[in-house]
């Protein structure tokens, strides 16, 4: 298949600190008369993109595509839908979020002021038996979703309330939508992607849970990558905050080695920081969809006591999903006890996202 390189967006806004900028539900439909013998999607996001065809989720890894300079390099993934596919109409349904392509939260790096800073766009083109059914030549529909900003450093905001159910479903009416606008097609070169996608690795519970004087500390007994997953019996309009760092000091959370001295500097307040607002429904949640975080630890505040139960966070422990190639193990127990067996490494880096830093053993196919 080809690279498309018609690319759209749903706005020409896009979020900062001050302004929240919903990341957009985009979803185009096509037709089937007969069932294809191979159909695939070829699709790009800059910065990050959450696939769903009818309904079903594909997206093959975290943070997909993954980060690029867009002025050097634009990596495409390839996916087979036909198992997802039907007679009739079919829907592909994407949210789009920052990435790298408004990543405001890259101030120490000035990344805030890359020339390449636009609101999040795609490109994308659907196939059936080599014949072209859908792709962004045409103009899409889009509306703003729940994620009302996001950052990949930074953190999200969410309201549940503002979900739209069946929003990626071929039988939902979006003839209240608004259509997609063109957006500028990057210069870098284009490349399919053949590196390993990055995945779950493993959940964690609380080793303990601290109570402090504004909330709870949640406690994973290991500083890792990944993120925060949220479960809640929430009440209509109640707000979550979770924060999420490295040192506990003198009762309380400190994040201050995670801002670095130009941030810490210049703003008062959190990083890798989510809020939620709750729908109000009995076992509601949060994943967060296009950040991660380094840590070890989260302060959750805006809860009740009978809420701080052990299955409110969980720890969703990330990686890129590499092949084992080997194991090392010596006379010296100190070396061994720093080459982990049981989970990855991974640093918090501004290259390309979770690098795992287990060097000799991976639990992955291989």
């Amino acid at each position: 298949m080809q690279f498309e390189k018609s690319f759209i967006a749903a706005t020409k806004e896009y979020s900062d600190y001050y302004r929240n900028v919903p990341a957009p539900y985009i979803r185009g439909t096509f037709t089937l008369e007969g069932m294809p013998k191979k159909s695939e999607i070829v699709i790009t996001a800059l910065g990050f993109y959450d696939l769903y065809i009818n309904g079903h989720r594909i997206t093959k890894g975290i943070l997909a595509p993954y980060i690029c300079n867009p002025e050097q390099v634009v990596v495409y993934d390839c996916y087979e839908i036909g198992d997802y596919l039907r007679l009739g109409k079919n829907v592909i349904g994407l949210i789009l979020g920052n990435g790298f392509t408004n990543n405001y939260g890259g101030r120490p790096w000035e990344i805030d002021k890359a020339s390449f800073r636009a609101a999040p766009k795609t490109a994308f083109c659907v196939e059936a038996d080599g014949k072209k059914v859908l792709s962004t030549e045409k103009m899409l529909k889009w509306a703003p979703s729940a994620i009302l900003n996001d950052d990949y450093r930074e953190g999200e905001i969410y309201d549940a309330r503002k979900e739209i159910a069946g929003w990626n479903l071929p039988e939902f009416d979006d003839s209240d939508w608004a259509e997609t606008i063109h957006a500028a097609t990057p210069t870098g070169h284009c490349v399919m992607a053949d590196f390993e996608p990055i995945r779950e690795y493993k959940k964690r519970k609380a080793v303990r849970i601290i109570p402090l004087k504004d909330g709870y500390l949640y406690d994973f007994g290991v500083n890792t990558a990944g993120i925060p997953v949220l479960k809640i019996d929430g009440k209509a309009g109640q707000k979550v905050t979770l924060v999420c760092g490295e040192w506990f000091k003198d009762g309380d959370m400190d994040t201050k080695n995670i801002q670095c001295w130009v941030r810490y500097r210049e703003m008062d307040r959190e990083i890798q920081k989510i809020e939620y607002t709750c729908k109000g429904e009995r076992g509601e949640g949060f994943t967060p969809c296009f950040s991660y975080y380094g840590f070890r630890y989260v302060k959750v505040t805006g809860i009740e006591d009978w809420q701080a139960s052990e299955d409110l966070v969980v720890m969703s422990e990330q990686s890129s999903a590499l092949r084992r190639r080997g194991s090392f193990y010596c006379s010296d127990e100190y070396a061994n006890r720093m080459l982990p067996r049981e989970s990855p490494r991974a640093g918090r880096q501004c290259g390309r996202n979770l690098q795992i830093s287990r060097l000799f053993e991976v639990n992955t196919q291989g």
